[in-house]
């Protein structure tokens, strides 16, 4: 399950950089709210934007409720400055970075872990 975490993050890193969020996808189902991320990295990249500085920073991973087929992963991550850019140039989006603390519900699906759900904590 901590992999999965992993993973997905390092995923969600490489899509800021690359654009490309096929691998994001593949860590969540159609319905978990993490899935927004893959959705907001390619309206902006599509859009001609970019970011600058954005990416998770996982600092732990507490693995609970763990069930045969389902388990709770609870993610503290951090989060440095960051601006993000329209296709224009113009900053969007300029934050002084934070702290994500956030429980990921972890369903098995076939051999592997995958995220069905998300809740923010903070």
């Amino acid at each position: 399950m901590e992999a999965t975490i992993h993973a997905y993050f390092a995923a969600t890193n490489s899509a800021f950089r690359t654009g490309d969020v096929t691998a994001v996808r593949v860590f969540s189902t159609d319905g978990c709210p993490c899935r927004q991320a893959a959705d907001d990295i390619e309206e902006v990249l599509e859009a001609g934007g970019r970011f600058e500085g954005l990416r998770y920073e996982v600092q732990r991973i507490r693995v609970h409720d763990v069930e045969p087929d389902s388990a709770v992963a609870e993610v503290i991550a951090t989060v440095p400055a960051y601006k993000v850019y329209d296709g224009k140039g113009d900053v969007t989006e300029n934050s002084q970075g934070g702290r994500l603390h956030t429980d990921f519900s972890m369903i098995r699906s076939g051999n592997r872990w995958i995220i069905g759900n998300s809740i923010n904590l903070s």
